[in-house]
């Protein structure tokens, strides 16, 4: 069975359910013109499961839209063993090993290191002078937080849950490079004299080098993934292994590196704004596996997940708020033929 999730915006009050419109609008985006018997009992399916999604998550407010501006808000009743979205949050680590913690701290500068301002803005932070040394800052985030920041070239970095990034104060030499584990997007500022690259750590060894031609790119490579995915946005990036020289991707690629870097394989038409989703406060599902998604899940949330009999065999497509607590995730779920249970910080699936 397909979802019909919704999107929605942290800290907006949501609005009163209109029934007939919400109805109105399910018909609207789901009724066919003139089809076939099948694809009209298709049809029929769909819309029987919108109707039912909307009454079963009674205390959420749901509704269909295609439109990539219209999200309107989530509210939701909690439950018990009920578990709070993540958030932003990071853990700074300087050049002497002092640990900081930016999004506890108000706006302005935060720190001196190495003759460097760090400024705290908002829910990410930006250097501000320059460096003779050669040292280094690392950024972390632990499960459950997400974090934004600018390097000293103007290139702006964010971080998904569970990741680093490690980067020098100033780019000295002929390259500027940075390290990361985990999930992070990328818009470069292009130096055809300086490339910047990014070098991809796994557990199992490089997860490759990726070097810009002025681009805007999404990597993925969390321990706990089976592969190393870059996924190009837009410009140009340059993709080396250990066995594959100067792979070149084109927006709308993804190159897919196995964990021992034996094998690259080159994805087109990937749906960009799927891969993206994390950044833009949202989970989209593109016919994903049970396992994909949970893992998602997990590190958004902060739990641990468990399989009793073995994992469901089921795709899921559909999207939702990464700002709503838990249960509206559940729910959804539920309704895709997905079947758990929450006790404190660990998610049961069932057969």
């Amino acid at each position: 069975m397909e979802s019909v999730w919704q999107n929605g915006h942290e800290g907006d009050v949501a609005p009163v359910i209109d029934k007939e419109k919400v109805f109105s609008r399910i018909l609207n985006q789901l009724a066919p013109a003139e089809e076939s018997k099948s694809k009209r009992l298709m049809w029929w399916g769909k819309m029987a499961a919108a109707v039912i999604f909307i009454l079963a998550t009674a205390g959420t407010v749901y509704l269909i839209t295609n439109k990539k501006n219209e999200r309107p808000p989530i509210a939701t009743t909690p439950t018990k063993n009920d578990v709070p979205p993540g958030h932003s949050g990071a853990v700074l680590t300087l050049s002497t090993g002092r640990k900081i913690v930016p999004d506890s701290a108000g706006n302005g500068q935060l720190v001196n290191d190495a003759n460097v301002n760090i400024i705290k803005k908002d829910n990410g932070i930006t250097y501000q002078g320059k460096t003779n040394e050669v040292v280094y800052n690392t950024i972390s985030t632990p499960k459950g937080r997400q974090w934004q920041l600018q390097l000293i070239d103007g290139t702006k970095v964010w971080l998904n849950a569970a990741s680093s990034i490690r980067y020098p104060l100033n780019f000295t030499g002929k390259e500027r490079m940075v390290e990361i584990t985990g999930e992070a997007y990328f818009e470069v500022v292009h130096n055809a004299k300086k490339p910047f690259r990014v070098q991809v750590n796994t557990a199992l060894g490089n997860g490759g080098v990726i070097e810009d031609i002025g681009t805007t790119f999404n990597v993925n490579a969390y321990n706990d993934e089976p592969v190393v995915k870059t996924t190009l946005i837009e410009g140009e990036v340059k993709i080396s292994t250990a066995q594959q020289k100067n792979l070149i991707l084109e927006p709308g690629q993804q190159a897919v590196i196995s964990d021992n870097s034996t094998n690259t394989q080159i994805r087109k038409n990937i749906d960009v704004e799927a891969v993206t989703a994390w950044k833009d406060g949202l989970f989209i599902f593109s016919e994903d596996g049970v396992e994909a998604i949970m893992r998602q899940i997990s590190r958004w949330y902060n739990v641990d997940v468990f399989y009793q009999g073995g994992v469901p065999q089921k795709q899921i497509h559909g999207n939702a708020p990464r700002n709503t607590n838990l249960s509206s995730i559940i729910k959804v779920l539920s309704l895709c033929g997905v079947h758990t249970s929450v006790e404190e910080k660990n998610i049961i699936v069932k057969p």
